[in-house]
Formats: structure tokens, sequence, C-alpha cells
């Protein structure tokens, strides 16, 4: 479902630097429909200048700030609140959570100054790279308690004879204003979780429809194959009908592919790991790649001095080394260099940004890089999703990258990829190095 916004505010958000609705990403889209459907005031900041999204709700915060401040950065429009806000930008950027009760605020009105109690919550969007994308503020009026909890303490300073009965009316006040502020925690925590259920069945959704995309069109061909075999048994040609058995069984080894690549990036293919030498691989691997690349692609091989052993499966260490080969020669229809590098490294869990949680210690780096066409953040953001790729269809399942990460990872490495427009892609393979003795 796409995020629904008047003419105006289309108009507005298209000549920020968020661009037309219609190019935004999926979490960008989800993020704006929660926060146009919340009857609570909501503001979305998102992307590097804070381009502000948010409803009707938030709109009476704004003042006479609204409508011009829709689509616009941030800091452009609030520079008042610049110094109270930038510690908060930075902290929710970082991934944390702030909240704040009781805070004072003026309504932006050159007529009235309308005096207000806000409880501010402040909370990180991830995007489809489950990287911070943006920040969701949800602010709730707390006037009305905070006038009750003023009057309640003025009654008490003006107890007289009366004190228990006012003593128990305050009390109740008191009651019914903890119970609203447990009614909107309780909704603020509801919010949270429906954007998370809503980023994760994407996800999920995404994954689902590939895998049965691939194998509807792998079981069509078996069963058209089989269904012609069939009549033309019944034809008395059965000497004709080798060529459709052949048919059903090629699709249904491209269906056990699938299921193997599928195990590879769930981590559930069986390895069969032993010590190899990561040097004299390539070497074995060198001309299989001279093949593969084509006569307008340059190959160099650099290995590295006194190269670890590494404790691993062979052959699937063969396969992610031949697909990175394919697709860097993919990347450079008109020719190129290819480079495959060897190396000793020492990885640092501080120093490497991965998609999970590097374990420091000493590592083998196999690497894979090309000067072709390169990667555009975005696509770049979603190189290893399944069932993601920029091939046309046919020509790629998506699965390849999360393939390798996936054996990387069940391997008990890391893999990184860098990439930009027209200066080409870097994929970085990391494999634990293998200890005789600790490994034996």
């Amino acid at each position: 479902m796409s995020a629904v916004f008047t003419v105006s505010q289309r108009g507005a958000l298209a000549r920020s630097p968020l661009g037309e609705v219609a190019n935004w990403p999926q979490s960008l889209r989800t993020s704006a429909q929660l926060v146009l459907n919340s009857p609570l005031p909501m503001l979305l900041l998102w992307g590097e200048q804070l381009t502000q999204i948010y409803n009707d709700s938030f709109a009476a915060l704004a003042g006479n700030k609204h409508p011009g401040v829709f689509g616009q950065p941030m800091q452009r429009c609030w520079p008042e609140f610049r110094e109270y806000s930038q510690p908060i930008i930075d902290a929710v950027l970082a991934g944390e959570n702030r909240s704040y009760t009781d805070q004072y605020y003026v309504l932006p009105d050159q007529h009235l100054a309308t005096e207000l109690w806000l409880d501010l919550t402040f909370s990180p969007v991830f995007d489809e790279a489950d990287k911070v994308a943006g920040i969701l503020m949800i602010a709730v009026q707390t006037s009305r308690r905070r006038t009750a909890i003023k009057r309640t303490a003025q009654a008490l300073r003006e107890l007289n004879d009366t004190l228990e009965e006012r003593v128990t009316e305050r009390t109740q006040a008191l009651a019914e204003a903890n119970d609203q502020l447990q009614r909107e925690m309780i909704e603020r925590e509801r919010i949270e979780d429906t954007l998370r259920h809503a980023q994760k069945m994407e996800a999920v959704g995404q994954l689902t429809g590939g895998i049965a995309h691939d194998f509807n069109n792998m079981l069509t061909g078996i069963i058209a194959s089989l269904d012609l075999a069939k009549r033309y048994i019944a034809a008395g040609r059965s000497d004709e009908i080798g060529r459709f058995t052949d048919a059903a069984v090629a699709s249904a080894q491209r269906a056990a592919a699938l299921t193997h690549r599928l195990l590879a990036f769930s981590r559930r293919q069986a390895l069969d790991r032993k010590p190899l030498d990561p040097n004299a691989l390539v070497i074995s691997l060198q001309e299989l790649f001279s093949r593969t690349k084509g006569s307008h692609i340059d190959l160099k091989v650099e290995l590295g001095k006194d190269i670890w052993a590494v404790n691993t499966d062979t052959g699937q260490l063969e396969s992610a080394l031949l697909n990175l080969i394919i697709n860097a020669c993919d990347a450079m229809p008109e020719g190129g260099t290819l480079v495959v590098k060897t190396a000793n490294s020492y990885l640092d869990a501080s120093h490497l940004s991965t998609l999970e949680a590097v374990k420091s210690g000493e590592y083998v780096l196999l690497e894979v890089c090309d000067n072709g066409s390169g990667m555009s953040p975005d696509i770049l953001a979603k190189a290893f999703d399944p069932f993601f790729t920029t091939k046309p269809v046919g020509q790629g399942t998506g699965l390849g990258l999360s393939m390798i990460y996936g054996f990387a990872r069940q391997s008990g490495g890391h893999v990184t990829i860098s990439s930009e427009i027209d200066n080409g892609t870097c994929v970085r393979l990391y494999l634990p190095r293998y200890d005789s003795k600790t490994q034996a």
C-alpha cells in the first residue's frame, strides 16, 4: 500500500531531496504510511538532510510553519531547536532510542503564543539494508496531565478540615492521569511493533515470492515434458520421448541447484571441511578463470606470500570464486581488468562493517575486483538480498551473492562488498586461518 498525500504535498516531496513518491524505497513507503494513518502527532525525518514528512495531527503542532515546512530539511525549518535536537539526532542515527517527558513547547503562531507540554519519543527507522535511514518522532500532549498535577499540588497547600476528602479526589485524578499515561505508552509500543512487523513481512514476502516464482518455472518444465512424453507413449511414439525426458531432468537439476543455493544462504548445507592452501586452489582454477572471462578482459592474479591454510569445503569455495568471476565479467561487457588476490589479514571487530558481528582474529582474504560498471548505493545495499538481481529475466536467480554470504558465515568467515558507479566492484571473502592444533 502506498502512502496517500495531497497534490500539494506530492509537489513538495517531488521538489525535496526524497524526489517522486513513486521512486521511494519500500521502507520509506511503509514508514510514511504509518505516519499518515496514525491518530497521534508523528514526524518522520528521512535521508541525509532529514526531510520532514508528518501527519495532520503533527501539522497542528507546526502552527503557522505548516504547510511550508512539509518536505523540507528539519534543521532549516526549526533553527530555534538546533541546540536541543542535534544531540538527539546524532544518538538516534547511531541506532539508539530517546524519550523525554513533559517537554515545554510554545506553538508557533504570530498572533497567539500557546503553551504546550509534550512527551516525545525518537526512534531509528531502518531501510532494506538494516541501516538507519530515518528518525520517527511521536509527540503526545500531556498538558492536561501536567495541569492536573499542578492543581493537586495547589490543593495540598490549601488543605483544611476537608483534607481527607480532597486527598481522595486528587488521588483519583492522579490515578486517571496515570491510566492515561499507561494507555499512551501502550499505543506507542503498538505503533513501533506495527512498523517492525511491516518491515519484516516485506522482507519475508520478497523471499517467498522469489522462491515460488523460480520453482514454478522449473515445475512447469517438468510437468510439461512428462505430459508430452505421456502423450507420445499413448500414440505409440515412445522412441521419440528422449528429448522430453531430457528436458524434465534438466528442469529437475535446476530445481536441485536452487535448493542447494537456498541451503547455502540459510547456512544449512553440509560442508565437507578440509584444510587447503588458498594459493594452490586459485592456481588450479586460473585456467578456468581465463576461459570464463573472454579475450576482452585482462586477468591478473596476485598471490600473497606464505598464505595461511583454511579449513573449508573446497567445492563450495571454488563455486564461490567462479560465481564472483562471472559477476565481474558481466560488469565489463566492453572489456576491462579482472584482479584475483590473496592475502593474510587480521580483522578487528571494530574496523569491519558487515551484516553480522565480526570475531576478531586471523583470516585469509580472497578478493575479486573489476573496473566495470559498478553499483549505485541503492543497489549495493541490496546486493546480498536473496532473489535480488539486476540481470534481465531468465539470466540470473539473484542467489549468487546471497549463497556466497551464507557459505562465508557457515565457514566462520565474513564477506564484504564495495562498489562505485563506473569505478568497479570489489568483493572480499574472509575465511578464518586454520590452526592444526585447535581445529584438528
